[in-house]
């Protein structure tokens, strides 16, 4: 599924960096949404070297889409980013 969801990125909305809806929490990465309580990441795909908590602050994850081939960076949660949202069919229309 993740192969598919990069491809939609590239076709369709391509930007160099995107949040995805990770945050650390308690010092653990974990996937945050509106609908559900926040889970665990049991899936990772980070830049080498990444995560690193740069400067102590680095607590939302993005991805880039073009010079890191689609792996992951933790970030500043203040950081202005476009983002990208998954959610269920049915959640959408009902």
């Amino acid at each position: 599924m993740y192969v598919i969801e990069l491809n939609f990125i590239v076709t369709g909305l391509w930007k160099n960096y995107w949040w995805i809806g990770g945050r650390k929490i308690n010092n653990t990465w974990q996937w945050v949404t509106r609908l559900y309580p926040s889970y665990a990441v049991t899936f990772t795909y980070w830049t080498e070297n990444e995560p690193n908590n740069q400067g102590g602050n680095e607590d939302c994850m993005e991805v880039y889409t073009h010079e890191h081939s689609f792996k992951w960076n933790d970030i500043p949660c203040s950081y202005k980013k476009p983002y990208i949202c998954e959610t269920h069919y049915s959640n959408v229309f009902g």
